[in-house]
């Protein structure tokens, strides 16, 4: 009788084991992402600088490969740059809007069940499309009158069409019926240069910084066990 139970036992503890690994089942999602930037740069020589506001929204594509972990692709359409603090000369304005088709590449991981928190983590490309320059005043006069310590930035071209950096973001999502929705803050630290950058070249730093706070909506492509 013992032995009989001990056989129970060990049958009921490899039967438990094998469900619990085999509980888990890989998860395929497919959703969209959209909500703000408010972004800035470095530059060096320094420029004085608020945030300037912009927009970033695409697709978003997740594996979870097993529980609390998986990875993250997104296909963004993001517009950040940044706007100048004229602090001795507040009449005067000027700001870049700078649009980029983005792919982040992110590490994924979450707790918790039907409400969840989690971490997005990695890298980010991102490619250059196009620019915009608002002032409301004549770069050569302010030069010439010294009411501005240099205009080197006004009127000059991106010139690196290729950015990268790296990412870190943290939110909560919730489950529903009809999908998960969540929301995300992020933020992106740029190791490329929009400019040329040399010791030869006027500015040697010309990398981008950007906070972004978006609503996600995913739906699940794999059926529940």
């Amino acid at each position: 009788m013992k032995r009989a139970f001990l056989y129970v036992l060990m049958i009921l503890f490899v039967t438990t084991g094998t469900e619990a690994k085999e509980r888990f089942k890989p998860q395929f999602w497919l959703g969209t992402s959209h909500g703000v930037t408010l972004s800035s740069v470095t530059l060096n020589p320094k420029v004085k600088q608020g945030m300037l506001q912009g927009y970033n929204g695409g697709v978003v594509m997740r594996y979870i490969s097993e529980k609390s972990f998986g990875i993250q692709a997104e296909l963004n359409y993001s517009i950040r740059g940044w706007k100048e603090a004229m602090e001795k000369t507040p009449q005067y304005e000027y700001s870049r809007r700078m649009s980029y088709i983005e792919l982040p590449f992110l590490t994924h991981m979450y707790f918790g069940d039907k409400t969840k928190g989690f971490i997005n983590a990695g890298p980010k490309v991102g490619y250059f499309l196009s620019e915009t320059e608002t002032y409301n005043f004549d770069p050569a006069t302010a030069i010439a009158t010294k009411s501005l310590p240099f205009i080197e930035q006004y009127g000059k071209k991106t010139e690196q069409k290729f950015d990268y950096g790296l990412c870190i973001g943290a939110g909560f999502e919730f489950g529903t019926g009809i999908g998960q929705f969540g929301l995300e803050g992020r933020y992106y630290y740029g190791l490329g240069d929009f400019f040329q950058t040399s010791s030869t070249t006027y500015f040697n730093a010309a990398s981008m910084q950007t906070i972004s706070i978006n609503l996600v909506y995913l739906v699940p492509l794999t059926k529940k066990k």
